[in-house]
Parts: C-alpha cells; sequence; structure tokens
C-alpha cells in the first residue's frame, strides 16, 4: 500500500539477527542514544499491553512497531532528534518508511499509548 513492503519478507517470523540488525541500522544511522533502545522495547511492551496483545510484533508488521518505537523513543529521549522527514531516509539494507508513512506510524503509536510516553527511572532500570 505504501511501497514499504514491496521486496520484503512478511511472511516468515524473522530472526532474532534480522530484529537485532534492523534495530542496529536504525540506531547508528540515526545517531540515536543508547538509552533509545530500551526506551523503545518499553514502548513496544506497552503497546502489547494496552492492546491487550492485538497490537504485537508480527511476521508483517514488526519493522513498522519497532521502526516507529525508535523514532517516538529519540524524540523524547535524544537532545538532538532527527524530523521524520530525515528518519524516513535512513531504513536498512534500501528499505526505507515514506515520510506519509513515519508520520503515519508515529500518530498511531501516540494514540495507541495514549500518549503515555515518559519512562520513569524505576521502569527503566526493570530492563
Amino acid at each position: 500500500p505504501h511501497g514499504d513492503y514491496r521486496s520484503l519478507d512478511v511472511q516468515s517470523i524473522p530472526t532474532l539477527e534480522a530484529v537485532t540488525d534492523f534495530y542496529r541500522s536504525i540506531f547508528v544511522r540515526s545517531q540515536m542514544e543508547i538509552e533509545c533502545i530500551i526506551i523503545s522495547l518499553i514502548y513496544v511492551e506497552r503497546l502489547i499491553k494496552k492492546s491487550k496483545g492485538e497490537l504485537r510484533p508480527q511476521s508483517d508488521n514488526w519493522r513498522s512497531i519497532l521502526f516507529s518505537c525508535m523514532v517516538l523513543a529519540s524524540k523524547v529521549w535524544d537532545d538532538l532528534s532527527m524530523w521524520n522527514c530525515d528518519f524516513s531516509k535512513i531504513g536498512p539494507c534500501g528499505m526505507t518508511f515514506s515520510l506519509q508513512r513515519t508520520n503515519e506510524l508515529e500518530i498511531a503509536l501516540l494514540s495507541a499509548l495514549q500518549y503515555r510516553v515518559k519512562v520513569g527511572a524505576s521502569e527503566y532500570a526493570k530492563y
């Protein structure tokens, strides 16, 4: 629909290596602070809990969920976060999310999290 998945495998469960490579690529290319990885995982967990498991990483959506959680974590945590137009250009292995798709994902994530994006020290420490 948005051109984000044309040549990607959306049928198979991703390997740990594929998920790690995806995270590493976004992290490095966007120059995120290391804390953003933990915060993005907290957002993934919140998303699963808030939706009672209906919104969870699966073979066809894991990239979108992880990407949007990383973008949001960067915006909340990093002093100098990139803009969505920049995030839309940094997908790993030539895969990118269009600016429109990046904006849609961010809005959907914020809504699903009910705009609860603050991560307290005690919650962060659990990870």
